[in-house]
C-alpha cells in the first residue's frame, strides 16, 4: 500500500523539502515515531550521498514509501550514473565502530543500525530499497553520555543485541524516556546539565509504563556517592574504564532481574489474563477439523485468538499485539476487551465491517493510540463458507486439489489509516479442503516482512496435502521446532482449519 510518493530536482534544497512533506504525511497517520523519523533519515542520508558520490549527479531523484505487512519498504531510484562504491561504503558503515567514521560517513553508519534490510540496485534508475519494522523485536535500551567517544563505543558495543536510543545530556534523556517504552537505561552519573539518577524520579512519575532498571556509569570512586544513589533506586554501578563484556553482562542481568520482578507483580494482580489470552490447542468450530500451534519470545504474549459465537457459525479473531511478553500480554487484554465489546454490539455483518469499526475505534480512542496490533478476522460457517478480512497479517494459505494457493488479501494496520475501507475475501470449502492462518512471528528474518508466510510453512503444508490432519499437525509442529527453535525471537500462532466431510462431522 503506497503511503507517500514524491520526485524533486537532485539538490540538498528540493531533497530537504521532500522530507518535510514525507514527515507531514507519515505523521498524519498513527505510525510509531521512531519508524517514522528513520525513513525521512534513511531519505537524507541516501540522497545526500547520491548527490556527492555519483558522477554525473543525478538530475532528479524520486521517493516511494509503501506499507508491506508490519514494515515500511522506503524505494530511492536517481537517473544518475551508478554510485560504484555503493556497497563496500556500505558494508563498511556497518561493520565498524562510529568513533572511526568522518562526519559525512555516520549517517550510514546509523541507517545500518536502524533499518532490517536495505539494497542498492545500479541501473537505469538506479534503485536503492530499505525495510524498516514499525515495532522492534530487540529490546530498546536508552543510553545516556555527554562524552561522543563514550556514546559511540558503548552504542557500539550494545546495539547487535539492543535496539539503542541515544542522549547527551539530562534534559534530551528526560524526554527520550517519557515518549519511548525502554525497558533500561544506561546513564552517566555526571552529565553536564545534572546527575544522571534524576532519570529515576522521570520513571517514577510515569504510570503508563512498568519500571524500567537503571544502570550507572561513573567515573567517582566514592562509597557514599554510591550507596546513596543504591538507595534512590539504581540497579548497579559500574566503574569507568569500562569492558565490553562487563556492560553487555550487566545489562542483561538488569533486564532478567526486571522481568521477573515485573512478572511476579503482573501474576499477582492479573493471574487470570495469562490464562484467559492462551490460544488453545483446537477450536470449537462446528464442521471443521482445527489445530493450532504457538510460541511466545518471553514470559507472556501479545498474539491472542478469540472465538466468538455467529449465527451459523464462528468469528475467530487473530491479533497480534506488537512487540512481546508482559507488555504486549497487557496490551492485549485491553485489546481483548474491545474487541469483544465491538462483537457484542452487532452493528458488523461481515468482517471487513468489523475491522472497519475496530480501526475507528483505534484511531479515536486515546486508550489504544499508544499501541498497535495485527488482526485477522475470519467468519467460519458450518457449511464450509469462510469470510475473512485482514489487517496486517500474513496472507492466508489454502490447500485445495494438490496446490497451495496464497490468498491475496491484506490491509493496513487498524487505526493506522483513517480513509481505509477493509475488504472481505469469500470462500467456500469442500470436504478435505485446508486454510491456514499465521501471525507473522513465524518468519524471524522479517524475508517476508509480514506479507507472506514463510517458505518452509508452505513446503510442510504441501507436504501434507495427501495426509490425514493429525499427520498435518504432526508436521507442522516438527518444522516449527526446526525453523524457529524452542526459544523465538517473536510471539507466533497458526491456526489450521479443515472442512471436514459428513462422516467426520458426525464423529
Amino acid at each position: 500500500m503506497m503511503l507517500f510518493e514524491a520526485s524533486c530536482e537532485a539538490s540538498l534544497h528540493k531533497c530537504a523539502e521532500v522530507r518535510r512533506q514525507m514527515k507531514r504525511r507519515l505523521g498524519d497517520l498513527r505510525m510509531p515515531k521512531r519508524s517514522v523519523e528513520t525513513a525521512q533519515l534513511v531519505f537524507s542520508e541516501i540522497s545526500a550521498n547520491l548527490l556527492k558520490h555519483s558522477s554525473p549527479a543525478p538530475s532528479r531523484i524520486d521517493v516511494k514509501v509503501k506499507l508491506d505487512g508490519t514494515a515500511l519498504q522506503i524505494e530511492i531510484e536517481d537517473d544518475g550514473a551508478a554510485f560504484v562504491g555503493f556497497d563496500a561504503c556500505w558494508q563498511h558503515s556497518n561493520g565498524i565502530e562510529m568513533t572511526t567514521l568522518e562526519t559525512s560517513g555516520r549517517g550510514l553508519a546509523l541507517i545500518a543500525t536502524t533499518v532490517e534490510t536495505a539494497s542498492y540496485r545500479a541501473g537505469a534508475p538506479n534503485r536503492f530499497t530499505a525495510s524498516i519494522k514499525l515495532y522492534l523485536k530487540k529490546p530498546a535500551i536508552l543510553l545516556v553520555e555527554d562524552s561522543s567517544p563514550l556514546l559511540a563505543m558503548y552504542q557500539t558495543i550494545l546495539r547487535p543485541l539492543y535496539e539503542v536510543l541515544t542522549a547527551t545530556t539530562l534534559a534530551s534523556a528526560i524526554a527520550v524516556a517519557r515518549t519511548n517504552p525502554v525497558e533500561a537505561i544506561i546513564a552517566d552519573f555526571h552529565l553536564g546539565d545534572g546527575d544522571g539518577t534524576s532519570l529515576i524520579d522521570v520513571l517514577d512519575e510515569d504510570e503508563t509504563r512498568p519500571p524500567a532498571p537503571i544502570i550507572i556509569l561513573t567515573g567517582d570512586h566514592d562509597p557514599d556517592t554510591h550507596a546513596l544513589a543504591l538507595r534512590r533506586g539504581v540497579d548497579r554501578f559500574l566503574i569507568k574504564p569500562i569492558q565490553a563484556k562487563t556492560l553487555r553482562t550487566a545489562v542483561a542481568d538488569a533486564l532478567a532481574r526486571s522481568r521477573r520482578h515485573n512478572a511476579r507483580a503482573y501474576r499477582y494482580f492479573c493471574g487470570t489474563v495469562q490464562a484467559a489470552s492462551q490460544i488453545p490447542a483446537t477450536l470449537d468450530v462446528t464442521g471443521f477439523l482445527t489445530a493450532t500451534l504457538s510460541g511466545t519470545a518471553a514470559l507472556g504474549s501479545g498474539d491472542f485468538l478469540l472465538n466468538l459465537p455467529l449465527a451459523g457459525g464462528r468469528r475467530l479473531i487473530l491479533a497480534d499485539v506488537m512487540g512481546h511478553g508482559l507488555g504486549a500480554q497487557a496490551a492485549g487484554s485491553a485489546f481483548a476487551a474491545m474487541l469483544r465489546t465491538v462483537h457484542a454490539l452487532q452493528i458488523t455483518p461481515t468482517p471487513g465491517a468489523y475491522l472497519n469499526a475496530v480501526s475507528t475505534v483505534m484511531m479515536i480512542d486515546p486508550l489504544m493510540q499508544n499501541h498497535m496490533m495485527t488482526l485477522l478476522v475470519a467468519d467460519v460457517f458450518d457449511d464450509g463458507a469462510v469470510t475473512f478480512a485482514n489487517a496486517g497479517h500474513p496472507r492466508p494459505l489454502l490447500a485445495r486439489h494438490g496446490a497451495i494457493e496464497t490468498i491475496e488479501t491484506e490491509g493496513p494496520l487498524p487505526g493506522l489509516i483513517a480513509e481505509h475501507h477493509y475488504e472481505d475475501t469469500r470462500l467456500k470449502l469442500a470436504a478435505g479442503d485446508r486454510l491456514v492462518f499465521t501471525t507473522d512471528g513465524l518468519d524471524p528474518r522479517g524475508s517476508q516482512s509480514g506479507i507472506d508466510a514463510p517458505e518452509w510453512l508452505v513446503g510442510t503444508l504441501a507436504g501434507g496435502v495427501r495426509s490425514g490432519f493429525d499427520g498435518l499437525r504432526d508436521a507442522m509442529r516438527r518444522a516449527t521446532e526446526h525453523h524457529i527453535g524452542t526459544q523465538s525471537d517473536d510471539d507466533w500462532t497458526i491456526i489450521a482449519l479443515e472442512h471436514a466431510a459428513p462422516a467426520a462431522q458426525a464423529a
